[in-house]
């Protein structure tokens, strides 16, 4: 499978599009952290987007963690919920919150990438041309999560 980094100016948006699969690594150390991110279909509060957040704990294997809420006045907020298997003091939830923040201020650091695996993080479809690539999202699901 291959993978390609989401230019630094448009993480935010990559990775709450509503079907993202990524990995997040810090290319000094090493560390990294693969996650689904799955925007909830049935939104109930229009104040705030709720995603359903699965990381990767073995090779291929993804553990249900919790919800990821992004609240309309720029908060983004993590809950484990009933039935998640992640606390808000995981390494991985600390992590993705982190560059959430980070990406949303436009202060990424530079030894900080996002992967993707190909695929539109809208609508999951596989990327074909080099723009699409750099971003994440494909042409007409650029539109629709409001990326320029």
């Amino acid at each position: 499978m291959s993978e390609y980094i989401v230019s630094k100016d448009k993480i935010y948006n990559f990775l709450l599009a509503g079907r993202c699969e990524c990995t997040i690594r810090n290319e000094e150390s090493g560390n990294h952290f693969t996650y689904k991110i799955v925007k909830a279909k049935e939104q109930r509060d229009v104040s705030k987007t709720v995603y359903f957040l699965r990381v990767m704990y073995e090779y291929d294997s993804f553990r249900y963690a919790g919800l990821l809420i992004d609240h309309k006045d720029g908060k983004v907020e993590y809950l484990r919920g009933s039935k998640g298997h992640l606390n808000e003091e995981s390494q991985s939830i600390r992590a993705l919150l982190w560059v959430l923040n980070k990406a949303k201020a436009h202060r990424l650091p530079e030894v900080i990438n996002v992967y993707h695996f190909g695929r539109c993080a809208h609508c999951g479809r596989v990327l074909e041309d080099p723009e699409s690539i750099l971003i994440g999202l494909g042409p007409v699901c650029r539109e629709r999560v409001g990326v320029a």
